[in-house]
């Protein structure tokens, strides 16, 4: 006699998701995803999310395998990358598409709003709020999104514990173990689900680990890819 068949969870996006960066790494068992996941009785989790992606990548590249996995529960978490290289009206096309499709197939979708991704990083104000401003436009297409589908949704920016240094990773963009604890515990609030305490914070990476890592990935990433990064770059006014 066999049992009930395990809830089915899927998450796509981009690095935040997967825990995957330049020169940093959170372990697949310890990103936002699983921990969620890991709270649902006899629940697998099939984690699409991949460094790098835009939404167009969530259409092109990761939402078919999502179908086929047929979800009961799926995380849609992008945006960050589409704030240097897409317009607002790009990421409001593709993400109604993915989170229609998957309404279709009858998973709960739960969307996620973006955090200030410079809230820890030394920018010319300028440069701050011009990204304020993409980020505030990819916010609103979440929000139209998700209203239109009747998606539940997560605000990063009100994660109290994303405030906090020790949140993130050495990088200051992605989250470390502490930030991917918070964002489960607040997703699992979100959608009426007990993970607990999203457990003490730890040390945050000192001044020499962050100087390390420009050297060992920062410098040598801008060295290949900031050709390609100056456009999106110099498009934020």
């Amino acid at each position: 006699m066999t049992g009930p068949s395990p809830i089915r969870v899927v998450a796509l996006g981009d690095s935040i998701s997967c825990g995957e960066g330049v020169g940093v790494r959170v372990p697949p068992a310890g990103t936002w995803p699983a921990l969620l996941t890991a709270c649902l009785p006899a629940a697998e989790l099939v984690s699409l999310a991949r460094p790098g992606a835009k939404a167009r990548d969530l259409v092109l590249q990761q939402l078919a395998p999502a179908l086929e996995a047929r979800p009961q529960l799926a995380t849609v978490l992008v945006g960050l990358n589409d704030v240097l290289r897409s317009s607002s009206c790009d990421v409001e096309a593709d993400l109604d598409r993915v989170v229609a499709a998957l309404r279709s197939v009858g998973a709960v979708v739960l969307a996620v709003r973006l955090h200030d991704p410079v809230a820890q990083l030394r920018l010319p104000a300028p440069l701050r709020r011009a990204v304020h401003r993409r980020v505030a436009a990819v916010n609103e297409a979440v929000d139209r999104v998700a209203g239109r589908h009747g998606a539940p949704l997560l605000d990063l920016a009100a994660i109290s514990g994303l405030r906090r240094r020790e949140a993130w990773a050495v990088d200051r963009l992605h989250p470390g173990p502490a930030g991917h604890r918070a964002i489960a515990t607040a997703a699992g609030a979100t959608l009426g689900l007990e993970l607990g305490a999203p457990g003490l914070p730890e040390a945050a990476p000192g001044l020499l680990d962050e100087m390390a890592w420009v050297v060992r990935h920062g410098l040598p990433y801008a060295a290949v890819h900031g050709r390609r990064m100056v456009p999106g770059v110099l498009s934020l006014r």
